[in-house]
C-alpha cells in the first residue's frame, strides 16, 4: 500500500540535475549515468517523484563512480505525482501508473539493456519503484536486487524472490513498519534466499532520497544505506562467469598492479595426467566482488597464489584475471598550483606562488564514491568502469590525491562515462601549510614538476602496456605542468590544464595534441594578456584549443572553492562541464 508518508517532503525537481545525461532508451527518457563499455548495469527505479528528483540522480552518479552504467528511467511518462494538486489526489494518479505496468516497462528496459551488452544487472527500488524492482527479482530477470522503504509489498512477494536481496526498511515507517520488514527477513531465511535486511533507526521512510542536504545527521543516514546499496550490487552483479579453453601447459607472471583474490575451479581435461592441473581443457573462473578492478590487468590468462587439486577437480586463488580491452584513461595528477603577483616568464617557470597554497582542503581518504587501488606503484582514487574505452587520468595541486572536492570531479567524470583515474604523485606527502619545519621551497625540491612529469610517463605507458588504446590528461595547478609536458610529447590525445602553475610560453609552443586552458582574471601568474598569448600561439600553431578566462575568479577556483557559496560552486561547476565537454569532443 502507499500512504501519507510516500507523499511527504517533495523534493525541487530538476530536469537538468546531476552529472549525467538524459537520452531516450528503450522508449522511455531515462537519465544515465557511467559508461556503457560496463558489462555491469544497474537500473534505479524512483519513487513516486519520478527521475528528476536530484538526490536520486546524485545517487546514480555514485553508483556510476563504482563503476557500473546506471539507467533511471520516467517510468510516470512525464507525469509524476504532484502532491499540491488536489484535483488528482494519490487514489487517483496511483491508477494511471500501477506499479504492475511499470513492472512491464522494466522489462523493457532489461532487455535493451542486455541487447546493449549488459551481461549482469542489478535493481534498486525505491518506495513505489520497490514494487517494481521484486516483480523482476520474481522472476529472475536481475542479478540482485534492493528495496529501499518499500511500498506496496507483500509478505506473498518475498516468497517469490528467486535472486538474493537487500531490504533497507527505516524505524519510523508506517507504510513498511519494522515488524514487516522483519517478517520480510524470516521468509527470506527460510527460503535460503541470500539476503540482507537492515532496519535504520531513527529514520522514517523516505530518507534515502528525500533527506534534507543540510542536515548532516540525515545526509550521514541517507549515506550509509547508499553504502550498503553498492556494496550488495558490488557483491552479487559483479560477478560473472567466463569459460577458457587451454590446450597447453599455461603459466602466467602476478601481474604488478595487485588486485583481490578470486577463485578458480577447473575440470581435468580427461587426456592430460592427474599431476597436471595446468593442462585443463575448462576453466570457469569466477569472479567475485570486484570484477572491475581485475579487469584493471591485461593479462593473458591467470597468476596463481595457491593450488589444491584432486583427481576430478582443482581450486586455485588467482591474483588477477583481465580480459584485453582498449582503455582510454584520464589521469588527475596532483600538484600544487603556483599564482604569483609577478606576471614574469621566469616566475612561471620556477615559482609556487602563495595563490597555489591558499585555502587548503580539509583531505579525505574516505571520500569520494570510486575506491582507491595500485596502478604503476601509485596509490591511485579511481572511479567508473574500466570496461569504458573512455577513461580520465586528473592531475590534482598541491594538496594531493585525498582532496574531497578533486574525487568530486573524478566522479562526474566518471558519471560522464569515462574512466577517472588520479595518482598519488607525492607518495603519501602532500604539501602541509601547518608544516612550519617543510615550507613549500623545501617540499618543492621532493616534488618538483620535473619529477611529476616522469611519474606521469609512467603512469601512462602502464595504461598503455594493459591494453590502454588513448589516453588523456588534466592538471590543476602543479599538475599543469606534467600534463603540458605529456602533451608536449603527444602522449595523451587530448589535454587540459585549470589554473596553471610553471607552465611557460615555450611549454605551449611545443603542445602538439587538442590543448583547454582554462584560468582566472584575479590570478596575478595568468592574467588576460597571457591568456591571450597562448591562445595566439595555439592558433598560429593550428592546434585545437579552448582558451578561457572565468572572471572574479582566483587561482584554485576549480578545486578549492567554498561548498557553501553557491556562486564559487557554479563557477567550479561551469570549469568541469568545459572540462568534460572537451574530453567528450576529443576523446569520444
Amino acid at each position: 500500500m502507499s500512504g501519507p508518508q510516500c507523499c511527504s517532503n517533495p523534493p525541487a525537481l530538476d530536469p537538468a540535475s546531476g552529472a549525467g545525461h538524459v537520452e531516450n532508451f528503450a522508449g522511455f527518457n531515462t537519465y544515465v549515468s557511467g559508461s556503457l563499455q560496463s558489462k555491469l548495469a544497474v537500473l534505479l527505479v524512483s519513487d513516486v517523484f519520478g527521475y528528476e528528483a536530484p538526490n536520486l540522480r546524485k545517487l546514480a552518479d555514485k553508483v556510476a563512480a563504482a563503476g557500473f552504467y546506471v539507467v533511471v528511467p520516467d517510468f510516470f511518462y512525464g507525469d509524476p505525482y504532484v502532491s499540491d494538486m488536489p484535483d488528482r489526489p494519490m487514489s487517483v494518479w496511483i491508477k494511471d501508473h500501477a506499479p504492475a505496468k511499470s513492472f512491464q516497462d522494466a522489462k523493457l528496459i532489461i532487455d535493451a539493456l542486455k541487447s546493449k551488452g549488459a551481461s549482469s544487472i542489478g535493481a534498486a527500488g525505491f518506495c513505489w519503484g520497490a514494487k517494481v524492482v521484486v516483480e523482476l527479482s520474481k522472476v529472475a530477470l536481475i542479478r540482485a536486487a534492493v528495496m529501499l522503504h518499500p511500498s506496496f509489498v507483500t509478505v506473498d512477494d518475498i516468497k517469490g524472490v528467486k535472486v538474493p536481496i537487500a531490504i533497507l526498511g527505516a524505524e519510523f515507517d508506517n507504510v513498511s513498519p519494522p515488524e514487516l520488514i522483519e517478517q520480510f527477513d524470516e521468509i527470506l531465511k527460510a527460503s535460503k534466499v541470500d539476503s540482507f535486511v537492515k532496519i535504520f533507526p531513527n529514520c522514517g521512510h523516505g530518507w534515502t532520497l528525500r533527506y534534507d542536504v543540510n542536515d548532516a545527521t540525515a545526509v550521514a543516514c541517507a549515506d550509509e544505506a547508499h553504502k550498503d546499496m553498492l556494496e550488495w550490487f558490488t557483491k552479487y552483479v559483479s560477478e560473472t562467469v567466463m569459460t577458457v579453453h587451454l590446450l597447453s601447459p599455461v603459466r602466467v607472471d602476478p601481474p604488478s598492479l595487485g588486485s583481490r583474490s578470486s577463485c578458480i575451479v577447473a575440470k581435468r581435461d580427461p587426456r592430460c595426467p592427474v599431476d597436471r592441473p595446468d593442462q585443463l581443457l575448462e576453466l570457469l573462473i569466477r569472479f567475485n566482488n570486484s570484477l572491475r578492478l581485475r579487469q584493471r590487468f591485461n593479462t593473458a590468462g591467470v597468476a596463481f597464489e595457491s593450488i589444491n587439486y584432486s583427481k576430478s577437480s582443482f581450486a586455485a586463488t588467482m591474483f588477477s584475471a583481465a580480459l584485453p580491452l582498449p582503455l582510454l584513461f584520464l589521469l588527475l595528477i596532483h600538484g600544487g598550483a603556483h599564482s604569483v603577483s609577478s606576471e614574469s616568464e621566469a616566475g612561471r617557470k620556477t615559482t609556487l606562488g602563495p595563490h597555489c597554497t591558499t585555502n587548503p582542503p580539509t583531505l579525505d581518504p574516505a571520500s569520494g564514491a570510486g575506491h582507491v587501488g595500485k596502478l604503476a606503484g601509485f596509490n591511485t582514487y579511481f572511479s567508473g568502469s574500466l570496461q569504458s574505452k573512455l577513461a580520465v587520468l586528473l592531475a590534482s595541486d598541491v594538496y594531493g590525491y585525498e582532496t574531497p572536492n578533486l574525487r568530486k570531479i573524478a566522479d562526474k567524470v566518471a558519471a560522464a562515462g569515462f574512466y577517472a583515474a588520479v595518482p598519488d604523485f607525492f607518495y603519501g606527502e602532500p604539501f602541509d601549510p601547518n608544516n612550519t619545519a617543510r615550507p613549500k621551497d623545501a617540499w618543492l625540491k621532493d616534488h618538483s614538476p620535473e619529477k611529476g612529469f616522469k611519474d606521469a610517463k609512467q603512469m601512462v605507458r602502464a595504461l598503455k602496456s594493459q591494453g590502454a588504446s588513448k589516453v588523456g590528461a588534466a592538471g590543476f595547478c602543479w599538475g599543469a605542468k606534467a600534463v603540458i609536458e605529456l602533451a608536449k610529447i603527444a602522449d595523451v590525445q587530448a589535454a587540459v590544464i585549470l589554473h596553471p602553475s610553471f607552465v611557460t610560453a615555450d611549454d605551449i609552443k611545443g603542445v602538439k595534441v587538442p590543448l583547454a586552458v582554462l584560468s582566472g582574471e584575479l590570478d596575478g601568474a595568468y592574467p588576460p594578456k597571457v591568456l591571450k598569448e597562448y591562445d595566439d600561439i595555439l592558433r598560429s600553431n593550428k592546434i585545437d584549443r579552448f582558451v578561457k578566462m572565468f572572471p572574479k575568479c582566483p587561482h584554485g577556483w576549480t578545486l578549492r572553492y567554498n561548498a557553501s557559496d553557491p556562486a564559487a560552486v557554479s563557477r567550479a561547476n561551469i570549469a568541469h562541464q568545459d572540462l568534460l565537454k572537451w574530453f567528450t569532443k576529443h576523446l569520444k
